[in-house]
């Protein structure tokens, strides 16, 4: 029971703080151009340095096999993801190619960065942690070509950069730096500076998804029809989970990337998603149904995933 006690102590925070971000934009704290400031402050400051905090220094990510079995599983992980939703979203009447490919992505997408790493820190040391970092990487690839390809028909030149993030370029400037040790010879007041500014990435990322959710709430209403709770449902927080689950047990992954796949899989669908589909031709309207009911459903099935692979790997 304290066991419980603590995965839900580890979770719950996350949607107080969504929920803070929903008020704050619902009551109109946060602008249109201020969302896009903040996210903007997120993306190209605090999360790089909330890299390169958990990668410069790592003794696990200076070996190569462990680096490329973090990339190669984040990246097959979406993939298998995609291929389950486009069987599945046709029984459950997603026949239109626009909600095929939506429902499949949404599916597929799990929030593997706000909602992951706050949840991993509770589970997982920093060393670890990098290495989650790195499976993320794998993920990000994975949604930027296979995803958008699916999605728009194309792989565009766009679709690509995008997937050069800077928080995935923070990964990969990080692991040749902290291959050749670079962080011993780093200027305290950096390493301070990079420190401090990674801290508040989590927060202020948290705050500003629960804003984004406010505003889009706005536009989609709040009540999802049937067949998309039902198929958010089956895919995001049974099979998907389920299939996650037997490949940590069928296959002898290193602890760290174990550890990953384990949290991730407890992971609701990424809300972030919601906003691709609208850019790159899916159906906004059924991500952002599909992203917040699995939200919802998570602060339920987070803690009982967790609770599950706590008890069936340690």
């Amino acid at each position: 029971m304290s066991e419980l006690y603590t995965i839900i102590s580890a979770v719950l925070p996350v949607f107080l703080i969504i929920a803070i971000g929903w008020g704050m934009r619902r009551r109109g704290w946060i602008s249109d151009q201020g969302e896009k400031d903040i996210i903007r402050l997120v993306v190209y400051i605090l999360y790089p340095c909330l890299v390169l905090g958990f990668v410069l220094g790592n003794e696990q990510l200076r070996d190569a096999g462990i680096v490329a079995e973090a990339l190669s599983t984040g990246f097959l992980m979406i993939v298998g993801g995609l291929l389950v939703g486009l069987v599945i979203g046709p029984l459950l009447g997603f026949r239109l190619q626009k909600e095929r490919s939506t429902f499949a992505l949404c599916a597929a997408v799990f929030n593997f960065g706000y909602m992951a790493i706050p949840v991993a820190a509770f589970f997982m040391d920093s060393q670890a942690i990098g290495v989650m970092l790195v499976v993320n990487v794998g993920i990000d690839l994975a949604i930027w070509s296979v995803g958008i390809t699916l999605l728009s028909g194309k792989l565009s030149r766009q679709s690509l950069r995008h997937a050069l993030s800077p928080p995935v370029l923070a990964v990969l400037i990080g692991l040749p730096l902290n291959y050749v040790g670079a962080d011993a010879h780093m200027p305290l007041a950096l390493s301070k500076m990079i420190e401090m500014l990674g801290a508040s990435a989590l927060p202020i990322g948290i705050v500003i998804i629960g804003a984004s959710f406010g505003n889009s709430a706005k536009i989609a209403g709040l009540r999802p029809p049937a067949n998309v709770v039902a198929g958010t449902v089956l895919m995001r927080h049974l099979l998907l989970p389920a299939l996650m689950f037997a490949l940590v047990w069928l296959i002898p992954f290193s602890l760290p990337v174990q550890q990953t796949i384990l949290i991730h899989a407890a992971m609701p669908a990424g809300i972030f998603v919601a906003v691709i589909c609208g850019h790159y031709g899916g159906s906004g309207k059924l991500a952002f149904h599909m992203a917040s009911t699995s939200s919802v459903l998570g602060l339920l099935t987070i803690p009982l995933w967790l609770s599950l692979g706590t008890w069936l790997f340690g």
